[in-house]
């Protein structure tokens, strides 16, 4: 990926410098951005699967292994989420392993949510309008997740973001 970065940059400076029209180049950086996002995305789906495989070999040999008294767990210190969609693969990669943890009850799953919100945010807003019951963490969580942490909104953040730092820095080239 980096070496297909450093191509993609030359060709850029070489559009640039030719006598290559505006949106001709903004069509060859949005093709490379998406490009660079598919496989990003699809990088971060395989990671996903096969932490997945080995979380689920792990879980089955915890199992056998786990007492019959389950000892409390002491409270976790993850990062706050804001509701900011450019906070949440943060926020996920943290969180993640308090939802997959099957020796967590979905009730304690759901205070932890809770106590993840940033006080004032939208995702408390979100989070706090379900009661502390076991059927409500699920809902909970997929409330957030649809509101801040799908797919294709999370792919149009990064495309602007990404699509907006190559045209500063086109503009900065341009200015020299």
């Amino acid at each position: 990926m980096a070496e297909l970065e450093n191509v993609n940059t030359k060709f850029v400076e070489l559009l640039l410098t030719s006598d290559t029209s505006e949106e001709e180049v903004e069509a060859e950086i949005e093709t490379h951005e998406e490009y660079k996002l598919n496989f990003l995305m699809t990088n971060l789906q395989l990671t996903e699967q096969e932490s997945g495989q080995n979380e689920q070999v792990a879980t089955s040999s915890r199992i056998d292994a786990r007492p019959q008294n389950p000892v409390k767990r002491p409270t976790l210190e993850i990062p706050k989420f804001s509701g900011s969609v450019s906070n949440w693969l943060q926020f996920w990669s943290h969180f993640r392993k308090i939802h997959e943890d099957r020796s967590i009850t979905p009730e304690d799953k759901l205070e932890y949510l809770k106590q993840a919100t940033e006080k004032g945010s939208k995702a408390e807003n979100i989070v706090e309008g379900y009661p502390t019951t076991a059927e409500n963490y699920e809902k909970a969580f997929s409330s957030l997740k649809n509101r801040f942490g799908r797919d294709d909104l999370l792919v149009e953040y990064y495309t602007r973001e990404l699509l907006s730092l190559v045209l500063q820095n086109a503009d900065d080239k341009g200015k020299n």
